[in-house]
């Protein structure tokens, strides 16, 4: 086991536990795996190319909670990887595992998508009213 692998573990497992916390959403939505995915979303790790790119994407699934789910997911392990230098599979691993994801239990997974897929809509949605 890698130090990156337990490193991203942990910090999954504090996102799941402030998430299921009904006390602290506010905190949940500025831990820093959110914040910074948040910035990786609007090109401040790469250039504002990606920013409007990620933003057409985001708007071209036009309400498609499948395409909208893939494209997150495929993001999210884009910033991971940056940040924690792990294969895909690595990274999917230990998403699974943090968030205890089985056929039988995946409701703190799927929660913590929609967490993601709403950072990813508000950051479209506000491209829009730039334009």
């Amino acid at each position: 086991m890698t130090k990156e692998y337990k490193e991203l573990k942990e910090l999954l497992i504090e996102c799941d536990e402030i998430q299921t916390s009904i006390t602290s959403k506010h905190e949940f939505h500025n831990t820093w795996i959110r914040r910074f995915f948040r910035l990786y979303l609007d090109g401040s790790y790469s250039n504002y190319e990606d920013y409007k790119n990620n933003c057409l994407a985001i708007l071209s699934c036009n309400g498609n909670i499948k395409k909208l789910t893939s494209f997150v997911k495929n993001k999210f392990i884009d910033f991971i990887q940056i940040e924690f230098k792990m294969s895909r599979y690595s990274i999917e691993k230990t998403i699974k595992e943090a968030f205890r994801y089985s056929k039988d239990n995946k409701t703190n997974l799927e929660l913590f998508n929609c967490h993601l897929i709403e950072d990813a809509l508000e950051l479209a949605k506000s491209s829009e009213m730039e334009a």
